[in-house]
């Protein structure tokens, strides 16, 4: 998820997370809902960052395994004794 998009998704969320203290007549009802919308708002936001660092960790691993594959390509490509990178 990009970061324009937990952006978006936290100011939307905080409108949402804000709305039943000006709606309602319990003042404690109300300090429950926003508690548990923002834990729910945390939790999504610490897996949506888990997640693009899992995506990163994976792209940076697929492009290393790449260069390494040329590397030994080329190495094969020239004769070379040793074709390990």
């Amino acid at each position: 998820m990009k970061i324009s998009n937990l952006l978006k998704t936290a100011l939307v969320s905080s409108a949402l997370v804000l709305s039943p203290v000006a709606l309602a007549d319990d003042h404690e009802e109300a300090a429950e809902e926003v508690e548990d919308q923002w834990d729910n708002l945390v939790d999504e936001t610490e897996d949506a960052v888990e997640d693009a660092q899992e995506e990163t960790e994976d792209a940076a691993e697929d492009a290393g395994n790449q260069v390494e594959d040329w590397c030994e390509d080329a190495k094969e490509e020239a004769d070379a004794d040793d074709t390990d990178c």
